[in-house]
Parts: C-alpha cells; structure tokens; sequence
C-alpha cells in the first residue's frame, strides 16, 4: 500500500516538472520576437535535458502521450529553430522563414516523440513479471 503512495507521489511530480518544461518553452517562444536566436538553443537543452529525467510510465494513455511528446516537440522545436535558420540561411537572404515552417517542425518533432514514447513505455510490474515467467 506504501508503494502505491509513493508511485502517485513520484508521478505526480513527475508531472509537475513536465508542466513547468511546458510554461517554461511557452514563455520562451512567447517572450522573444523574430526568428530564433543562439539564446533559444540553450533554453532549448534545458528544456530537453530536463524532459531526459522524466521515466515513461507504461499505463500511459493516448491523450498522456500526446501532451508529453508535444512539450518534447516544442522543446526539440526551440532546441534545434536557430540550426533550422541557418540551413535555411535566414540571415543572408534577411527573409524570415514563414511560421508555418516551425509549425511542421513542431508536428514532425511531435509525431517522431510519440513513436519514440509509445515504444519506450516502462513495462508496469504485471508485464514484467510476464517476462521474466516466460524466459524461464
């Protein structure tokens, strides 16, 4: 019974960090104007650093997967904007890429976490369990 107490714990601040990696990328993205800047790449390693700590439950259901890889979406989306205007050679043409060019970033980013968090999920104590009983 302890154990399922500290699981909520642990999960609810679990939860807790991925909402403050959220509010901060939202803040970041909302705080600056133009096209991204070299500033963006560090709060963007932050920002993936910190959702690297975060351990993938295996009961997580669809709409859980979809908000966590939509915060790593944004989170890869900050990280890798100025490489992006570079490839893209933003400042030599002096042309901003249109948003919508960050918005497919973004969608791809998204689509390829939750591909990724759906595979990664922590096999729960039941699963596990099944395992180890079917090597033997």
């Amino acid at each position: 019974m302890n154990d399922t107490a500290g699981d909520n714990a642990g999960q609810t601040d679990n939860r807790n960090a991925l909402l403050a990696v959220a509010v901060a990328g939202i803040i970041q993205v909302a705080s600056t104007s133009g096209p991204f800047d070299w500033w963006d790449l560090l709060v963007g390693f932050l920002l993936v650093s910190l959702l690297t700590t975060y351990e993938i439950p295996s009961d997580m259901n669809a709409k859980e997967i979809l908000v966590l890889a939509s915060i790593w979406g944004m989170s890869l989306t900050i990280l890798f904007g100025p490489v992006i205007q570079r490839v893209f050679d933003v400042e030599r043409t002096g042309r901003e890429l249109p948003s919508e060019n960050y918005l497919a970033c973004w969608a791809v980013a998204t689509l390829g976490a939750m591909i990724f968090i759906d595979m990664k999920k922590k096999p729960g104590k039941n699963q596990s369990e099944e395992t180890s009983t079917v090597g033997s």
